[in-house]
């Protein structure tokens, strides 16, 4: 599987790139910045954000309770438009 822009965005590559290294750190919590490319999709979040908290916070040992806060872009035909 490729992410939209190439292979260098596919979700496994960006997990060992950018993700993986900090394992071994203890982990306070997370902010996720949900980006603008694909907001008009919002439904698959449903599914997608629990399976991310699920795995990070078995990933990161002794984070079971880790809190996430999540910024997501409110949808507006302004946004469309651009």
């Amino acid at each position: 599987m490729h992410g939209e822009d190439g292979p260098e965005d596919a979700p496994s590559v960006l997990y060992n790139a950018m993700i993986h290294p900090l394992l071994q750190m203890a982990m306070k919590g997370a902010v996720w910045w949900q980006g603008e490319a694909n907001r008009l999709n919002p439904q698959e979040y449903s599914c997608l954000f629990p399976a991310l908290i699920r795995s990070w916070r078995k990933a990161f040992a002794g984070a079971r309770a880790m809190p996430f806060i999540f910024v997501i872009l409110e949808r507006s035909e302004a946004n469309d438009l651009a």
